[in-house]
C-alpha cells in the first residue's frame, strides 16, 4: 500500500536471460535491448543493476522478493512470454511457485495461445 492506496502491479516477466536460453544472436541481441531499456527507465534516484545481475535468469523467488518485500506492491500478475523464436523457453516461462502470495496472479500475454491461466492457489 502506498498510504491508503492499493498497490496492483498488471505485469511482471520473470526473464531468462542466460546465454544458453537464446537462440543465437538474434536472442542475445533483444536481452541487450531490454537491458538497455533497464537502464533508460529506471529513474536516476533508483538502483541500476550491472549487466552480469540484470543479464541472468530470474527465479520466482528474486520476483517475490523484489515485488513483495522491496516495493509496496499488494498484488501482482506474473506472465509468461511467447518468444519462442528467440528462445528456448519463450524468454519468460512461468511455473506457479506453491509460496507465491494468494494475490499473485499468472496470466498469458496475448501472443500466448495456450490454455495457462492459472496462479498459485488457483483462484480460490
Amino acid at each position: 500500500m502506498i498510504d491508503d492506496a492499493f498497490v496492483f502491479d498488471c505485469v511482471a516477466h520473470p526473464f531468462n536471460f542466460d546465454p544458453k536460453n537464446a537462440f543465437g544472436k538474434a536472442g542475445l541481441m533483444f536481452n541487450n535491448h531490454l537491458y538497455a531499456f533497464h537502464n533508460a527507465l529506471t529513474p536516476d534516484d533508483q538502483p541500476k543493476l550491472p549487466s552480469e545481475e540484470f543479464l541472468r535468469e530470474w527465479t520466482p523467488s528474486d520476483i517475490r522478493k523484489m515485488v513483495y518485500e522491496e516495493s509496496d506492491t499488494d498484488m501482482l500478475v506474473a506472465m509468461p512470454l511467447p518468444l519462442t523464436d528467440l528462445f528456448r523457453d519463450g524468454l519468460s516461462p512461468w511455473e506457479p511457485a506453491p509460496t507465491w502470495p494468494a494475490a499473485t496472479r499468472t496470466g498469458r500475454s496475448s501472443g500466448d495461445r495456450s490454455t495457462r491461466w492459472r496462479d498459485a492457489r488457483r483462484w480460490t
